[in-house]
């Protein structure tokens, strides 16, 4: 190296147009030496290798919770020393610029990519103390875990998992790379035009972990930058919320339609039961498949319910007036007319406050829901005692049945 380092700094004593491609020449020919081997790391026989890490987020697109997967925009930076690529200081402070291939480079992957990507671009430059800096473009697309429980007003965690392979000497190390220096973890570095379609970020954490397996089995470094982001909910309250709120809106209106008017009480009916259905197909092809219900899934159901209800309220009343129970007709409903909206409402506000633990207006919802389920069995249990009542005056001949 001292013979490399006199050749190279007489050649510039004599010559100062020297260029940078000449110096990277004498570098990797190394004459009168050993050749330069990009096989062998920095220091193979002394300490481990440190390799700084650094991410530069430009674009998060295609999150898809289908497939687990989600696509960014980003360049990764790597920065470490190798003391067999130093030479004197050229004119102006340049570095030299090279083919990667041609020197070693660290054994660093992703280790959530889902698709095996090839950068766009890459640019490797050595400043004239050894330190290499490489610095790849990529198109990259990673997987990770979705939950969806509180879908579509859920918040996801999208890491971006850097490892590198340690054997047990240890012979390569990963760590932070940060511009201002002296931090253990840089501030996030992202794109001052960062944007998604459907998705918000709002935050980002750095972590360091090391994974060592039993019995001094190789160890591993990862770094993981993990974006927060929480989902614009805008398309899915006017393609599915809002249509689904007013099939159940319109099924209570079938309570104030004439119970004698049969043919339009069915019709009605039956039409709002096959529009529900018709849009959860569309629903459900537009939805992540998996193996819990979340919250627009249930809400579906509930819509279901609150129509199929006024198919079975219908039924009943039905059913009692040819009984020629005609007391309890009316007061049934009445009931659902009054009681099925304000439930509609209530349910809907419920399930779709935001966040999934308890909170004051949730609890005060509960209380309404179960307040107004009281009432309506006290109403139930009113008429009902008036209607035996009636029964045995009825019966005793003290006054005239009604006729339906």
């Amino acid at each position: 190296m001292l013979h490399l380092f006199l050749l190279t700094f007489g050649v510039l004593a004599d010559n100062t147009d020297i260029s940078l491609g000449a110096i990277a020449n004498r570098l990797l020919q190394n004459p009168g030496g050993q050749p330069y081997d990009n096989l062998t790391r920095p220091g193979a026989f002394g300490d481990p290798t440190q390799v700084q890490a650094q991410f530069r987020l430009n674009r998060l697109f295609d999150v898809d919770p289908k497939t687990n997967v989600f696509a960014m925009d980003l360049f990764l930076r790597l920065r470490w020393n190798d003391p067999r690529l130093t030479f004197p200081e050229p004119l102006h402070n340049e570095a030299l610029r090279i083919d990667p291939s041609l020197i070693w480079t660290p054994d660093i992957y992703f280790y959530n990519e889902a698709i095996q990507s090839v950068p766009l671009d890459q640019t490797l430059k050595i400043s004239n103390d050894g330190t290499v800096f490489w610095s790849r473009h990529y198109l990259m697309y990673l997987a990770t875990g979705f939950d969806l429980h509180n879908f579509p007003f859920d918040s996801q965690k999208l890491p971006i998992q850097l490892v590198s392979y340690s054997n047990s000497q240890q012979t390569l190390r990963l760590n932070w790379y940060n511009d201002s220096g002296g931090a253990a973890y840089p501030d996030p570095i992202v794109n001052k035009t960062f944007s998604s379609v459907l998705w918000n970020l709002n935050s980002i954490n750095t972590t360091l972990t090391n994974i060592i397996f039993r019995d001094g089995q190789p160890q591993f470094d990862f770094l993981t930058y993990s974006l927060f982001v929480d989902r614009d909910p805008s398309v899915y309250i006017l393609k599915y919320i809002l249509p689904l709120f007013f099939i159940a809106l319109c099924s209570t209106l079938t309570y104030w339609i004439d119970p004698t008017a049969v043919p339009a009480r069915v019709g009605f009916g039956v039409s709002l039961l096959l529009a529900s259905i018709t849009l959860n197909f569309v629903v459900s092809a537009d939805l992540p498949h998996v193996n819990y219900p979340t919250k627009l899934d249930t809400y579906i159901a509930i819509i279901f319910l609150f129509v199929f209800i006024s198919m079975i309220e219908f039924a009943v009343i039905h059913v009692l007036r040819v009984m020629g129970r005609i007391s309890l007709s009316p007061s049934i409903e009445n009931t659902f007319r009054i009681v099925a909206p304000i439930e509609l409402v209530l349910y809907t506000t419920y399930i779709f406050l935001p966040g999934l633990e308890v909170n004051p207006v949730r609890i005060v919802i509960i209380i309404l829901m179960i307040v107004t389920f009281l009432a309506t069995a006290s109403y139930f249990g009113y008429h009902h005692i008036q209607f035996k009542k009636r029964q045995a005056l009825e019966k005793s001949g003290e006054i005239t049945p009604l006729k339906a």
